[in-house]
């Protein structure tokens, strides 16, 4: 259910593609706040995942 709530938050920021590609990070932060008991974790590598995708991006289409 989280992650569903997750890619369904997502629906309105993103491309058509991108919509698809939000559930299964979903699944992977709620699975890090059931093994960690805290937002911490899940929010720490939301973070590390959306630095990466800009550092990827950046470098791959630059301005």
């Amino acid at each position: 259910l989280s992650s569903l709530l997750f890619a369904v938050g997502h629906l309105v920021s993103m491309a058509q593609i991108g919509r698809l590609a939000t559930f299964f990070p979903g699944l992977a932060f709620a699975w890090l706040w059931r093994r960690s008991g805290s937002l911490w974790a899940p929010a720490l590598f939301h973070t590390a995942s959306n630095l990466l995708m800009d550092v990827l991006l950046a470098s791959t289409f630059p301005p």
